[in-house]
C-alpha cells in the first residue's frame, strides 16, 4: 500500500467517525431535506429555527449537523472526494473568514469552479469564561483575579480544540491579549500548562504568532474538538471553567464571566493592545485547511456550497434566518445579530437574497 493511499483510507475513516450524525439523519418521505452544517455554537438557535420554519413549510425537512467551525468547512469540501455526494446545503461558521479561506479556494472535485464565491456575515458573540455554580472559586472570581483562579493547579480548564474549531484558536489570541492588557507575561502558558508538545509564541513587528504542534497533548488542560462538548462537563463539576461564546453559556444557564473589550474579540478593541496576533497551526492537516488563523472581531458566516443538492430551497431557508421572525428566534437564544447582514461578494450572491443584505465596506 503507497503512502498516499494509506492518507486517503484514514482521512477517508476520520471523516465518517466525525459524522455519524450525517451518516444516521433521515428526512420523512416525499419531503426535501436541507442539510445544514453549522458551528457548534449556533445549534441551539438553528434549531429553533428549524421547528419554525418546518411548521410553515411542512414539505421541508431541515437537518441539522453541528461541528467545530474548522470541522464544518472539512467535511462539506472533502468528504465530496470520496463518496461524490454533496454534504449541505447551508453552511454556518462561527468566523466568517473560514468560507473565503477554506471554500473560496477548493475547487470542486473535477470542476474549475470553487465551492463558495459569497459569504454573508450575519451574527457576533463575545468570548468568555463560562463555568457553573459549583466550580471552584465561582464566588471568588471576576475582571481583575480570573488569570489567577485559573491558574490554580486544582482548577480544571477548557478549551475547544484550535486545529478544529476557532473557538478554540480564539481563546489562545484571547490569553495573549490578557497578558498584554494585565501587563503579565506567562498568563497563556500558565493557564494552558505543559503539553507533549509545546504551544509556542513568537514574537514579531507587527505582533505574535502562536504555533499550535501537529499533535496536542495537555498535561493539565482539558481540549475537546468543539466548544459546544464543554457544556456538559461544566454543568456535571467535572470542569471548573472553559472558555466559551457568550451565547452558550447563556443558551445553557451557565455563569459567565465577561472579558475586558479588548480581550474579548466583540470588536476590534484588541487593536489599542496589539495590531496582529495569528494562530498558526504548524502543519497542513488537511487538504482544504490553510493553517493560519488572524485575529478579528467575533462574526458568524453563512453561504451556500456551489454543489449543494437543494440550492432554492436553501435560499428559502436563508430567507426565513434574515426575515423579521429568524431575527427574532436568533435574539431570543441569545444570539446577536449583524442585520441587515454583510457580504463580500454580492454579484455572486443569489438573487432573491440581494434585498437583503448590504455590501461589505
Amino acid at each position: 500500500m503507497t503512502g498516499k493511499l494509506f492518507r486517503l483510507i484514514i482521512l477517508n475513516i476520520s471523516l465518517l467517525v466525525f459524522i455519524p450524525g450525517l451518516l444516521l439523519n433521515g428526512y420523512s418521505q416525499g419531503q426535501i431535506p436541507v442539510k445544514v452544517m453549522t458551528a457548534g455554537s449556533l445549534l441551539v438557535p438553528f434549531r429553533a429555527i428549524e421547528e419554525a420554519y418546518e411548521e410553515t413549510h411542512p414539505e421541508i425537512d431541515v437537518l441539522i449537523e453541528g461541528h467545530g467551525s474548522i470541522q464544518v468547512i472539512r467535511h462539506v469540501t472533502e468528504v465530496p472526494l470520496f463518496s461524490g455526494e454533496a454534504i449541505a446545503d447551508v453552511v454556518a461558521v462561527a468566523d466568517y473568514s473560514l468560507i473565503p479561506k477554506m471554500m473560496y479556494q477548493t475547487l470542486l472535485p473535477g470542476e474549475n469552479r470553487a465551492y463558495a464565491n459569497w459569504c454573508l456575515q450575519f451574527a457576533t458573540n463575545s468570548i468568555g469564561l463560562a463555568y457553573g455554580s459549583q466550580s471552584k472559586y465561582a464566588g471568588e472570581i471576576n475582571i481583575d483575579n480570573w488569570y489567577e483562579v485559573l491558574s490554580r493547579e486544582e482548577v480544571k480548564v477548557g478549551i475547544a480544540d484550535p486545529r478544529f474549531d476557532s473557538c478554540g484558536y480564539r481563546a489562545l489570541m484571547a490569553l495573549k491579549l490578557a497578558e498584554l492588557f494585565y501587563e503579565k507575561e506567562d498568563i497563556l502558558t500558565t493557564i494552558i500548562g505543559d503539553f507533549s508538545y509545546p504551544i509556542k509564541v513568537e514574537e514579531n513587528d507587527n505582533g505574535y504568532t502562536i504555533l499550535v504542534p501537529e499533535i496536542l497533548e495537555p498535561e493539565r488542560l482539558v481540549m475537546r474538538n468543539s466548544s459546544v462538548t464543554l457544556v456538559f462537563p461544566l454543568q456535571s463539576g467535572d470542569l471548573d471553567y472553559a472558555f466559551e461564546y457568550k451565547s452558550v453559556a447563556e443558551q445553557h444557564g451557565l455563569n459567565f464571566l465577561e472579558l475586558p473589550p479588548e480581550i474579548n474579540l466583540s470588536s476590534d478593541s484588541y487593536k489599542t493592545l496589539c495590531p496582529q496576533i495569528k494562530v498558526k497551526i504548524a502543519f497542513k492537516r488537511f487538504t482544504s485547511v490553510n493553517p493560519d488563523f488572524d485575529i478579528l472581531p467575533i462574526i458568524y458566516g453563512l453561504t451556500i456550497p456551489a454543489n449543494a443538492s437543494h440550492p432554492e430551497e436553501a435560499v428559502r431557508l436563508i430567507e426565513f434566518i434574515l426575515s423579521e421572525a429568524g431575527q427574532g428566534i436568533l435574539q431570543q437564544t441569545r444570539q446577536v445579530t449583524i442585520h441587515p447582514p454583510l457580504v463580500d461578494n454580492p454579484e455572486n450572491l443569489p438573487a432573491d437574497l440581494i434585498p437583503l443584505v448590504i455590501r461589505e465596506e
